[in-house]
């Protein structure tokens, strides 16, 4: 999970502090410029809980800034070729993830339908020689029977031989 501390005019530290409940901080870092920070060995579908806090030169500081994530599996790429009447997905592997959801549309912008869930990277699908097929994929992690999903990533579309 990466944190973004944004710059804030007057600012000499920025105090960086996190929470597993939203009550009990730690501190993580004191910055002294903006910076983005990046957290690791985060549990998949777990909340955690940062602030951070901004001080002067003289040593006034704001109230703190809270920001609730939740950590989530990562998005997938993916690439799509075509031969007669199919379209081949092919899944590039996210470690930690438990599986995949394939969107398709005819249209970029709405229209999207489960296609299937894919554990093994490779889906095949049909289609009509000629049309324009619109692409997305997320991965996803169980956690406690629930699935966690990822963002999608970037919509792909290729044309049908």
């Amino acid at each position: 999970m990466n944190i973004k501390i944004n710059s804030v005019k007057g600012a000499y530290s920025y105090t960086l502090e996190n929470s597993l409940d939203g009550k009990e901080y730690k501190r993580i870092n004191v910055l002294y410029e903006p910076t983005t920070i990046s957290q690791e060995s985060l549990e998949i579908g777990k909340t955690y809980y940062y602030r951070v806090r901004v001080c002067n030169k003289n040593g006034y500081c704001s109230e703190w800034t809270t920001v609730n994530k939740k950590q989530t599996t990562l998005s997938p790429t993916f690439k799509l070729s075509t031969s007669k009447k199919k379209v081949t997905i092919n899944i590039t592997s996210v470690n930690g993830a438990d599986g995949y959801e394939v969107y398709r549309s005819t249209s970029k912008k709405k229209g999207y339908k489960l296609q299937g869930e894919v554990t093994d990277l490779v889906l095949e699908n049909t289609t009509k020689k000629g049309k324009t097929y619109y692409y997305k994929v997320r991965s996803y992690k169980l956690v406690d029977g629930k699935k966690v999903y990822s963002s999608y990533i970037k919509i792909k579309s290729i044309k049908s031989k």
